[in-house]
């Protein structure tokens, strides 16, 4: 099998497997789950403590998905401008919330979850859903989440989405084969005006590819592919552009200026209907605000770390203002600061100018946080459809499919004994819950 027709992901597994294949004893890691589903992401950390625990290896680990990784480790160590700020053991390091809070650094939802629940959580600070279910179950609080329930009944689920009318995109029943390698087999799949659609699923599931069809970079071996009610005609690439927008996972590809200025420059000039020109200085500088790097305005992209590229990239694309934006892991690369302050950037240009987009993703946080809708890929076909709290409630399934829901989100179906059919996305509203139901009792 030849290593380019893999996904990014599974080009990771490969990397992380040649580095595990030299057999050093101190292994330092940036960011190695990156590009991994959130399964793969905890199968390469068990690998990591297995070599750890028998072996003896020093594992020395720069990750930004905290969630994940606290559970595996022996230390923690938050930086900030070249300083270590905190070193502890991961069950003592969320003690005092204070440092975390003020670098804007977010804590593991299980540790939200303890202040939120001081009661239970008194004598130990969870760090696993495992951890906090065991202190659950069992509890008022416990029963309150099945009462609720019982209570959500055979409520209305998400309307159906497969309509024909008003798609911004529609995919119908549309196949996708390399050889003899079925990637996409007979998708239906509607995208409706400022729907934040997220892609969810295992590596290699074929998410890229179906994105891809969208903006006519390969035909679909059956079916066909529609924007706005017209057939995406493959090849027509520039035509296709003057409408929708992709930001690849390799960001770098993307870039080819001389200068930062440069490239929001290009972007801008070349904006529907052109802006004129005394407004363009306005919109490189909120430019260069939105993805923080008003600093580097004539530097060189290439000398930008990975992270900064990628902001860079989608910096360049929102200037054309598109009416439909594709972004596959958008996340990748970027500190959980930027990251979060991208997505709520997008969120907001997606309200004013009424945008739409589809969202690649293994980042279940941002799924959690942001899009309204999620689909999940598995061998080929769509088998999960609708918003992220119906579709998180499905946590057995969704393993089997490579995804992990949030963390808060697989406590509350487990604790509502599996019968909840929407679960809460954060910690706040899982009390919320909490409140109202015993309010009721």
């Amino acid at each position: 099998l030849e290593i380019f027709t893999l996904s990014g992901g599974q080009k990771q597994r490969i990397a992380i497997a040649a580095t595990l294949a030299m057999q050093s004893r101190i292994l330092i890691l940036d960011e190695p789950t990156s590009d991994l589903d959130p399964v793969g992401t905890q199968e390469v950390l068990g690998v990591l403590r297995t070599l750890n625990e028998q072996y003896g290896w020093t594992i020395v680990l720069v990750e930004h998905k905290i969630d994940e990784v606290v559970p595996w480790v022996d230390r923690v160590l938050l930086m900030d401008a070249g300083r270590v700020i905190l070193d502890a053991p991961p069950r003592s390091a969320f003690n005092d919330l204070a440092p975390w809070q003020r670098l804007g650094v977010s804590v593991p939802q299980m540790v939200e979850l303890a202040y939120a629940l001081p009661d239970i959580f008194q004598d130990r600070m969870p760090l696993t859903v495992d951890e906090a279910y065991d202190a659950l179950a069992g509890t008022h609080y416990a029963q309150l989440l099945q009462q609720h329930a019982k209570q959500q009944g055979d409520g209305q689920a998400s309307e159906n989405r497969n309509g024909t009318a008003n798609n911004v995109l529609a995919w119908e029943h549309v196949s996708l084969a390399y050889g003899d390698k079925t990637v996409l087999d007979a998708v239906d799949l509607v995208v409706k005006p400022q729907d934040w659609l997220a892609i969810v699923g295992a590596n290699g599931a074929g998410k890229t590819s179906l994105a891809s069809l969208a903006m006519g970079f390969q035909a679909p071996t059956a079916g066909k592919v529609l924007y706005d009610g017209k057939a995406v005609v493959t090849g027509q690439i520039s035509r296709q552009a003057e409408h929708m927008a992709y930001l690849f996972q390799a960001a770098d590809t993307m870039l080819f200026t001389a200068s930062i200025e440069q490239e929001l420059t290009f972007g801008v000039r070349h904006q529907r209907g052109r802006k004129k020109q005394e407004k363009m200085s306005y919109n490189i500088e909120q430019l260069l605000d939105i993805i923080d790097l008003s600093s580097y305005r004539q530097a060189n992209p290439f000398n930008l770390s990975h992270g900064q590229r990628k902001r860079l990239a989608i910096g360049a694309l929102l200037a054309r203002y598109p009416r439909a934006l594709i972004l596959d892991e958008p996340t990748t690369g970027q500190d959980e600061g930027h990251a979060r302050a991208f997505l709520q950037f997008l969120q907001q240009l997606r309200q004013h100018e009424k945008l739409t987009y589809i969202m690649i993703t293994h980042n279940m946080d941002a799924v959690a946080r942001y899009a309204n809708r999620m689909v999940v890929l598995n061998n080929a076909h769509i088998v999960l459809d609708g918003a992220p709290e119906e579709v998180f409630a499905h946590s057995d399934e969704l393993t089997s499919y490579g995804v992990l829901p949030p963390p808060i989100a697989l406590l509350h179906a487990r604790l509502s004994g599996g019968q909840a059919r929407r679960v809460t996305l954060n910690v706040d509203a899982l009390v919320r819950i909490l409140q109202s139901v015993e309010a009721l009792s």
